[in-house]
């Protein structure tokens, strides 16, 4: 019926205007997110503070707090860092511009492996789905490591067109150790590439292809135990512990047989596949059904390299995360750098689904029209959604407000002085080393506060600026002796105490208070 559909209605013309249409609102829904600037939430917090007074060398060394991330994408977000500053839109440039690239060059990417109705259900999945949108305008590794899987495939899918062709083995060859080096997940995706590969090699019978396969594996494997493994040590030994626990959910219960079939479906039915609308506990199910529909319309006729590239990758992360080496599912953002390939999957399993529950060929058609229209208002409400609510979470909104007011109030006539931030003195042996929304401050103070390099001390009012965070354990018996030292130096004024309340992204429960302390001199 699907061809039927196409024959009769689906030309080439209307096909690439409704492609266009859904490319153009995908832009769209991306830009807004954007340039919305959304405050900075702590998970990106948590990773960007590494940025600020560090240099590249000291990116090699361990990051805080219980932060891993790859050493190219660091120097990456240090270099723009350095050019545009320390701000939310430079921090997100690059997630932001790749998402775009990938975008508009995703409907040549699907059409290597599907057409007509997948096509455009793929296309449309991946312009207006969520995580699509999110993880193109968020601070973290997440959407540079999607660009860089969605590359290793792409280049892949269009060398095999042509398997007499080395020229595009060899692009992988030289990228290979790049992609690995701005993303970890592109370990998974260079294995699954190999094996297609290997797979088209021994059908075509060219025998060319296989020096340039050879130098590929051997830079993947000398890149990974030579250059990754030692650097990444530097940061990862001191956080397994800690992401072993906190990622408890993540990692399959290998020894547990009815456990690990429950955790399957829980987890491919849950985020890890929720396109286009996000997911929760088994919002997922339907795209879950939609990607076993693809595999097995795939096996049956024996597509083994579309099968290899789109399903090697989850088979190594699944292994990786049995040997609690890597989080697999539970968030979406895990297994994000598949999302290329998960929209692929889904939409050619909705197409199939789509025909099969229709009766008539007009009733086919109206079905198309109609999971097309609702894909578009979907990316509809993504617009709506974004301009009404700005924002993760209203304590993040907060934070950055409070930032606003208070670094350009207090500075109005006279010196603000973060203990933490300027001078480097921390009375907690928590605040580095553990995940707090000291961070939060840390980052918006960084961004709003005015830019003097080192703080001036010799102006008349001086206002230093102490953070505590709930929970954690401060040395009182040190700050008191800091303070008393100020007190000699300068003449006290008072001290002031401002509440930081956070609650849940809903803003429904406290999660807790913590409190920021200024004490006020000025010049004896």
């Amino acid at each position: 019926m699907i061809q039927e559909i196409e024959r009769g209605w689906l030309t080439p013309e209307w096909e690439r205007r409704v492609l266009q249409v859904l490319v153009a609102v995908g832009i769209v829904v991306r830009s807004v997110r954007y340039f919305l600037r959304f405050p900075l939430w702590e998970d990106e917090c948590f990773l960007v503070w590494n940025y600020v007074g560090n240099g590249y060398a000291d990116l090699l060394e361990p990051l805080h707090p219980h932060q891993v991330a790859p050493v190219l994408y660091l120097w990456k977000q240090l270099t723009v860092v350095n050019l545009l500053g320390f701000n939310e839109l430079s921090l997100r440039l690059t997630a932001f511009v790749g998402g775009i690239a990938v975008l508009l060059l995703f409907p040549r990417f699907a059409r290597r492996f599907v057409s007509g109705v997948p096509l455009l259900f793929a296309v449309a999945l991946f312009a207006i789905s969520y995580p699509c949108i999110r993880y193109a305008a968020e601070a973290k590794q997440y959407g540079v490591a999607m660009v860089v899987s969605f590359a290793l495939m792409a280049i892949t899918a269009r060398w095999w067109e042509r398997p007499e062709r080395t020229r595009p083995l060899w692009i992988l060859a030289v990228f290979v150790p790049i992609a690995i080096g701005l993303s970890y997940s592109a370990v998974f995706v260079a294995g699954g590439v190999s094996l297609a590969v290997a797979c088209v090699l021994l059908g075509s019978g060219v025998r060319r292809g296989w020096a340039p396969w050879a130098v590929f594996n051997a830079l993947l494997v000398s890149t990974f135990f030579l250059i990754v493994v030692p650097i990444s040590s530097g940061q990862a030994p001191s956080e397994l512990a800690f992401m072993r626990n906190h990622w408890l959910a993540s990692f399959p219960p290998v020894t547990e047989p009815f456990a690990l079939a429950g955790w399957f479906f829980e987890t491919h039915a849950g985020q890890m596949l929720g396109y286009p609308v996000g997911g929760g506990p088994w919002l997922g199910s339907l795209a879950f059904l939609c990607v076993v529909v693809t595999f097995v319309v795939a096996w049956r006729r024996r597509d083994w390299r579309f099968l290899l590239l789109a399903f090697v990758p989850l088979f190594l992360h699944f292994v990786a995360a049995a040997l609690r080496r890597y989080p697999y599912g539970v968030h979406a953002k895990f297994n994000f750098y598949l999302a290329p390939m998960f929209c692929v999957l889904i939409g050619t399993g909705a197409s199939a689904l789509v025909m099969r529950c229709a009766r008539t060929l007009r009733a086919a058609r109206r079905s198309v029209i109609v999971v097309i229209t609702l894909f578009l208002c979907v990316g509809a409400g993504s617009v709506v959604r974004d301009f009404a609510n700005p924002q993760k979470s209203p304590s993040d909104a907060r934070t950055r407000a409070f930032a606003r007011w208070f670094w350009f109030d207090m500075s109005h006539d006279g010196e603000v002085v973060c203990l933490f931030r300027d001078l480097g003195l921390s009375f907690s042996p928590q605040e580095k080393n553990e995940l707090s929304w000291l961070y939060g401050y840390l980052c918006n103070g960084q961004i709003y506060a005015p830019s003097r390099e080192p703080p001036d001390l010799s102006r008349e009012r001086i206002r230093f600026v102490r953070y505590r965070v709930s929970g954690f354990d401060y040395d009182e018996a040190a700050f008191q002796r800091w303070l008393a030292e100020k007190k000699e130096q300068f003449a006290f004024v008072g001290m002031e105490t401002f509440s930081m309340p956070r609650y849940d992204k809903r803003d429904r429960w406290l999660l807790g208070v913590d409190h920021i302390d200024v004490y006020a001199f000025r010049q004896k």
